[in-house]
């Protein structure tokens, strides 16, 4: 994306409650590996069916390309040097937008991270100059759903899609 790393990205942002942003390193294939296999991550996000250390290897060279392609971001969410979640954006530069994606692993879920997670998401957009933020969620997602309320995310009327759709304006 314009003419910056995907780390200067991230170290452009300032921590928010403790949690910092960082790219996808190799060395992260494990946690990745372990957020495919949580059930209640593969509940709510799409993930690959070959879930091996090896893909998973392969994905965060994926990332980095997706970077460099100006089409998208995957990144850690971190504290203590612990990764917490992903946050993930799928660019539509020429429209100014990006559709959000993220999970939190089991191990943090109830810490009250989810707010953190949406404002670091916000954060991300603001560096790449996006207007807004698009999230689509499956309906029977509740949490989710009250996360992005709660955070003051406007629902989109209904569409054709078998998701319900939040935006942000930024």
């Amino acid at each position: 994306m314009p003419g910056r790393s995907l780390d200067e990205v991230c170290t452009s942002i300032a921590p928010i409650d403790g949690v910092t942003l960082r790219p996808w390193e190799s060395t992260d294939a494990e946690v990745l590996v372990a957020a495919w296999n949580d059930p209640e991550i593969a509940r709510w996000n799409p993930v690959p069916p070959d879930r091996s250390i090896a893909f998973a290897d392969a994905w965060v060279t994926g990332a980095a390309v997706q970077w460099e392609g100006d089409v998208g971001i995957d990144v850690v969410m971190e504290r203590d040097d612990v990764v917490i979640g992903e946050i993930g954006l799928q660019v539509a530069q020429e429209r100014g937008l990006a559709e959000i994606g993220f999970w939190i692993g089991e191990a943090h879920r109830g810490q009250g991270l989810g707010a953190t997670m949406l404002q670091l998401g916000i954060a991300l957009g603001t560096q790449l100059e996006l207007q807004g933020l698009v999230a689509m969620v499956d309906p029977a997602n509740d949490r989710t759903i009250a996360l992005l309320d709660g955070a003051g995310w406007s629902e989109l009327p209904a569409t054709q899609s078998t998701r319900r759709a939040f935006a942000y304006r930024i």
